[in-house]
């Protein structure tokens, strides 16, 4: 199966095998309706995976270009975030979702994708608090305050940070990590 129903029923199982896939989509669906894209907008997905939210925002861009470090059936390029195949300015959004914590240079990392980001563009970044060592790389886990002050140091200015979970959620996560 090919083409748009293959899409369809990947990232069903995606949202089915991963809940957290479900619960992040449903904030960048509204985060995508405040950020105005256009035929024109460019889109890159730092650290993409699979692509879970590409239904999202490739509709609403001219270009929708995902990278990771590995390969996946559906990448565009495999590149590091540090340092992105993208000439300066030429991009209006950036996702980068569950990535911060398996970089270990996040500033660094910040600033490239700053750089990459044109004057007016977005950032949208998601990262766990409380979840378990996950992945070969898995560094750290960020406060509030901790984001707020690495990305004023990378050189973005803060339009909105919404926490996503809550006591509910943590203790589910805790119960998933148990079995």
């Amino acid at each position: 199966m090919t083409g748009k129903a293959s899409s369809r029923i990947r990232i069903g199982l995606n949202m089915l095998l991963r809940p957290h896939v479900r619960y992040i989509s449903k904030h960048l669906e509204e985060f995508s309706r405040l950020i105005k894209l256009t035929d024109s907008s460019v889109v890159v997905d730092v650290g993409s995976g699979i692509s879970p939210y590409k239904h999202i925002f490739a509709p609403k861009a001219s270009r929708y270009i995902s990278t990771d470090l590995k390969y996946h059936p559906n990448l565009d390029i495999i590149a590091a975030a540090q340092n992105l195949p993208f000439k300066d300015n030429t991009v209006d959004l950036v996702l980068f979702t569950e990535v911060l914590e398996h970089v270990y240079e996040t500033t660094k990392v910040l600033k490239e994708i700053n750089s990459i980001l044109k004057s007016g563009g977005f950032l949208i970044i998601t990262t766990p608090f409380i979840i378990g060592h996950h992945q070969t790389t898995d560094y750290y886990r960020f406060t509030q305050d901790a984001l707020i002050r690495l990305l004023k140091e990378s050189g973005f200015e803060i339009k909105v940070i919404k926490k996503r979970g809550g006591v509910f959620a943590t203790l589910v996560g805790i119960i998933f990590e148990i079995l």
